[in-house]
């Protein structure tokens, strides 16, 4: 793993603030997978959890233990995956509260030691955000194909792999062309400084002759360090990078928020980072805090609790393209700035993951070939129940993209339960489950991806002949 991980996502406020929130939507799949294994009265249940960051899964798990005694009518054991030098304090108070319905261990290693770490094996395996990291920071695609081999390893058969990750895009693959246009001044400039690092730095699939990235300004090609920030920019790029591009922003623009930079700090947790005026389409009030008194936001904001004021979230969104302007300008123009300073921690750290390495399509598929190549055949994991593969929009944050992209690209998290099937497995319940999971994969699959998971799940139905015979 590069630096980064230690330099920058390795720091308290980092672990226990920036990676601290939608717990209870990163704890679902765990315990829909605990809930089957206490239904098939399975006693004792050892859960790993790869990447616990600021233990927010592990408290809304402890809070679904305390409130549902099925869950914790049998043994629990809840094991820590992560790299070392990390371990924030929120989740060490997690551990504390988990620790009264189970026992508990911190083990350090990456995801791709899982199974030699974890030697006994374990009934549920949790991550969230954990791929794309091995891919950015690790050696890509084969960093991640040893990760879903080690988790495949390490499961005991029946047992489950929870995963959430940012949602991909629709298309069969993000190597299909398409082109933005941005004509917002902070788009302009965040996408050429940005992108002047990322297509250099950063571990990407797009180095094709096809995947060339075309840059336009008044119907002129340019190159990236080339663009007029005071012009409308046109990209025409594999819709994978735009989406980067896009997804970017939004990292870098809650990082700005949060540090303070630009003088304005969003409330992101608690109540007041919940108040909807209309949830489905993804418009509330922004309740935040100011460093620095500005009358105009003064004027169109109203005072809430505890200091804060309250804005509707359009308007706060408005306010923030502009203060990013000059935070933009500050970092490209002056090493001495505050904005410098802040543009190149947010660099290091985050400019240059990768998240979309894979449409949703492509990751189920992957997971369940090389979860059969990596066990010898023995075991595949595949998502069984339509409700085991889970697509959330993040509304607030899908409003904001349709308001200053021409054509954005939908934004939220995909979360996925896969099920580990042993392929010997001849009894008539997993024929059953079998059946089942085809019909989901008929769903979120293209006819491609099953026609690649063919010969797994041929030597599934290949036994169950057998076994019928007999």
């Amino acid at each position: 793993m590069g630096e980064f991980l230690l330099s920058g996502k390795s720091n308290q406020t980092y672990l226990d603030t920036a990676i601290n929130g939608n717990g209870s939507e990163k704890a679902a799949l765990t315990l829909a997978g605990l809930d089957r294994l206490r239904k098939q009265h399975s006693d004792e249940v050892h859960i790993i959890e790869i990447g616990p960051g600021g233990g927010s899964a592990v408290n809304a798990i402890a809070n679904s233990l305390d409130k549902n005694e099925h869950l914790r009518d049998g043994g629990l054991h809840v094991s820590f995956l992560e790299l070392d030098g990390i371990e924030s304090n929120k989740l060490h108070i997690a551990r504390q509260k988990i620790g009264q319905y189970a026992t508990t261990s911190f083990h350090q290693g990456n995801a791709e030691q899982t199974n030699e770490i974890f030697k006994d094996g374990a009934d549920i395996i949790a991550a969230s955000a954990v791929m794309h990291e091995v891919y950015s920071y690790g050696d890509g695609y084969h960093s991640i194909d040893n990760t879903i081999g080690a988790i495949t390893n390490t499961l005991n058969p029946g047992g489950f792999f929870a995963y959430r990750d940012v949602f991909s895009v629709h298309r069969l693959s993000q190597h299909e062309r398409t082109r933005h246009v941005y004509d917002r001044e902070s788009w302009v400039r965040f996408s050429q400084l940005f992108l002047s690092h990322y297509l250099k730095e950063a571990t990407h699939p797009y180095h094709r002759q096809e995947d060339r990235i075309i840059f336009e300004q008044d119907s002129k090609r340019i190159d990236v360090d080339k663009i007029d920030a005071v012009r409308n920019l046109s990209i025409d790029a594999p819709v994978g990078l735009l989406r980067e591009v896009q997804r970017h922003y939004i990292t870098l623009r809650d990082h700005v928020w949060r540090d303070g930079t630009l003088g304005v700090k969003p409330i992101l947790e608690g109540d007041g980072s919940n108040d909807w005026l209309d949830v489905r389409r993804g418009h509330k009030r922004v309740h935040f805090t100011q460093a620095n008194h500005d009358p105009l936001l003064a004027a169109l904001s109203e005072t809430g609790p505890d200091e804060s004021r309250i804005i509707d979230g359009d308007i706060f969104d408005a306010t923030t393209d502009e203060l990013l302007i000059k935070f933009l300008k500050d970092a490209a123009e002056d090493e001495t700035s505050e904005s410098y300073v802040a543009w190149q921690d947010w660099l290091k750290r985050e400019g240059a993951e990768t998240y979309t390495y894979m449409t949703l399509n492509k990751f189920i598929g992957s997971v369940a070939m090389q979860s059969f190549i990596a066990s010898d055949a023995k075991k595949i994991l595949l998502p069984i129940q339509q409700s085991d593969v889970q697509v959330i929009p993040r509304v607030y944050y899908n409003r904001f993209l349709e308001r200053t992209l021409s054509n954005p690209l939908p934004d939220g998290k995909q979360l996925v339960l896969f099920e580990a099937v042993d392929t010997d497995d001849k009894s008539s319940k997993n024929k059953e489950k079998i059946f089942q999971a085809l019909e989901t994969l008929d769903e979120h699959c293209s006819r491609e991806t099953l026609a690649e998971m063919y010969t797994p799940i041929r030597k599934v139905f290949s036994n169950l002949s057998t076994n019928q015979s007999q």
